[in-house]
């Protein structure tokens, strides 16, 4: 019987931040506080490095807090003092910190948005598009009879009901690069105009154009809130990239990768949560 390999002491230092270390029991718990989906990421000295980075920076998180006072702020003492399950004062503080810095770097300023509306409008216009009643038939000949009744008037359920037809849709076609040769033709209609007879796979098709609309840039007002969102997602990556240098501006952060790369080979930590929670 092959006995499991055991853990790297508790006290094997995997970084040393300053004069503050972080240990294999930190990684260890951090793990074992992990879904079983998500630890299960975390096997090459890749993934483990980046958990060791992780918690380094929020050991310097928690500096950061404290020396800005937020562990005196009367609803997160309350917090810190009876955290909720599954979380640690340490936690509670990095994550208040973070948050207030992201909030602070990523909202993008109205002239901001404005100024990407201008510069994409490619992004916020609506394609030209057709609504077409579009009859498909596998004869040329009855696709032409079927012309001449489109042209008449035709109602979809008369359509329908014919015996030789073996579609007929209802829809909206828009213009698009590479386009079908049908999609293309149909954008050349003006309503109550029909198509010529055009070939398409093993049918043929007839379209009525029904109702158009050309191509229309949408008003910022429409899209202004989703701007936003992505300038504010674009702003917090920057931010979190920004951040790190700023927190460990004249601090040393070294990380034995050989160590990494010793707890990465071991079997993962005893404890941790299943998918269902701890």
């Amino acid at each position: 019987m092959v006995t499991p390999a055991a853990r790297l002491p508790a006290t094997t230092v995997l970084a040393v931040i300053g004069t503050e270390s972080i240990t294999a029991g930190d990684v260890d718990a951090a793990l074992a506080g992990m879904p079983n989906a998500d630890r299960l990421g975390y096997t090459t000295p890749e993934a483990v490095r980046e958990l060791v980075e992780m918690l380094a920076d929020r050991r310097l998180m928690v500096r950061a807090a404290r020396a800005a006072g937020l562990d005196r702020d009367p609803t997160l003492a309350a917090m810190l003092a009876a955290p909720p399950a599954g979380t640690s004062p340490d936690q509670i503080l990095a994550d208040a910190w973070l948050a207030g810095e992201l909030t602070r770097n990523s909202t993008p300023a109205p002239a901001e948005v404005e100024s990407y509306y201008r510069e994409h409008p490619l992004e916020f216009t609506e394609p030209a598009r057709v609504r077409v009643t579009r009859v498909t038939t596998p004869s040329a000949t009855t696709a032409a009879a079927l012309h001449d009744q489109l042209a008449r008037g035709a109602t979809v359920a008369a359509l329908r009901a014919d015996s030789r037809v073996r579609s007929v849709e209802e829809l909206w076609l828009y213009d698009a690069p590479n386009a079908p040769a049908t999609t293309v033709a149909a954008l050349a209609l003006e309503p109550g105009m029909v198509s010529t007879v055009l070939p398409a796979a093993d049918h043929f098709v007839v379209m009525r154009a029904e109702q158009a609309a050309p191509a229309r840039l949408r008003d910022i007002a429409e899209v202004r809130v989703g701007i936003a969102a992505r300038l504010e997602s674009q702003h917090r990556q920057a931010a979190l990239a920004d951040l790190r240098g700023h927190l460990r501006k004249g601090v040393i952060v070294i990380v034995d990768t050989a160590a990494v790369a010793t707890f990465a080979a071991l079997p993962a930590p005893a404890g941790a949560q299943t998918d269902a929670g701890p």
